[in-house]
């Protein structure tokens, strides 16, 4: 029996990229194996420039039991999108209308939350960090005004984000897209109100004992499950890191190999069969059952969502 991703376990993917075109060929018969045989309830699928918004809003039509879309403007798109032209979409907004064309999407679609956005302060880019933060903010602003939920992106930048964080004071959710803080950051956006975090395999490439600490400090009732997909998956994951994690849970192997021959996991691109990987991870963590785990998680997207799943 295939352990690692069991029938009958409501399961909800918190952030994924499900319009992205390396899906393209395969994304009928991932959902299919998703949510018609694991029983995946939800899977938010998450913009990230302007000329893949409306890419999100049609997969949501086409599959409006299963898919909750989010658009946002993604720190790496910032100078894409304030182009006033550009060679892959004559329909991306200039830097005058990108906030305009996604106010205007927002309230065409009310039941839509806003993201991927946020900071990042890795790796080399055209913009600077303050054009990010002007972004963010004005972003920010939208979610609060429409009261959208908010899914946020933060590499190497957590005090700037907790100080964002900090000012929207509990009147919106923010979903930690990709949550990999330290456990003395986890604990202090976890007194922050409205807040959840998100967790994918990136975790693994932690360092088991601090990743321990970090999951440990996030309440039972602010923790989600994510893919990430198409990226982040376990090809992505390097071998030492996994035999690092066997020695502190040796049936945490059992559990990738499992996985590893499960219908709904693809070579080269993750899905948001992933989520079951995670679970078992976080499950061994914490302590508590696999199932306890998957519907808590899939319990808070529909908070989260309640607007649009009502």
């Amino acid at each position: 029996m295939d352990r690692s991703i069991e029938k009958g376990v409501a399961m909800s993917d918190a952030h994924c990229h499900l319009q992205d075109p390396r899906y393209h060929d395969v994304r009928e018969s991932i959902l299919s194996s998703c949510v018609t045989e694991l029983g995946m309830g939800s899977i938010v699928a998450n913009g990230t420039h302007p000329g893949d918004w409306p890419h999100v809003l049609a997969l949501q039509r086409e599959y409006p039991d299963s898919i909750l879309p989010q658009l946002g403007l993604h720190p790496w798109w910032i100078e894409t999108s304030q182009s006033s032209s550009s060679s892959s979409s004559s329909s991306s907004p200039s830097s005058d209308d990108w906030l305009d064309e996604l106010r205007r999407l927002l309230v065409e679609n009310p039941h839509a939350g806003l993201g991927e956005c946020g900071l990042d302060k890795s790796g080399s880019r055209k913009h600077t960090f303050q054009q990010q933060c002007v972004a963010f903010e004005k972003q920010i602003h939208l979610a609060l005004e429409l009261n959208r939920p908010l899914s946020v992106h933060c590499v190497r930048a957590y005090g700037a984000m907790y100080d964002h964080v900090k000012d929207i004071g509990g009147r919106i959710p923010v979903m930690l897209h990709g949550w990999a803080g330290s456990p003395e950051m986890t604990r202090m956006f976890a007194q922050l109100d409205n807040v959840f975090f998100s967790l994918n395999l990136t975790i693994v490439k932690m360092d088991p004992n601090t990743c321990i600490r970090m999951v440990r400090s996030i309440p039972s009732d602010a923790r989600l499950l994510e893919s990430d997909g198409p990226d982040g998956g376990l090809d992505d994951i390097p071998e030492a890191a996994l035999n690092a994690w066997y020695d502190v849970f040796p049936s945490f192997k059992d559990d990738v190999e499992r996985y590893k021959t499960s219908s709904a996991v693809m070579r080269g691109i993750n899905t948001p069969a992933c989520v079951s990987l995670v679970g078992r991870l976080i499950a061994l963590i914490t302590g508590t059952s696999y199932d306890s785990i998957q519907a808590r998680a899939t319990s808070l997207v529909h908070h989260i969502f309640a607007h649009y799943l009502q």
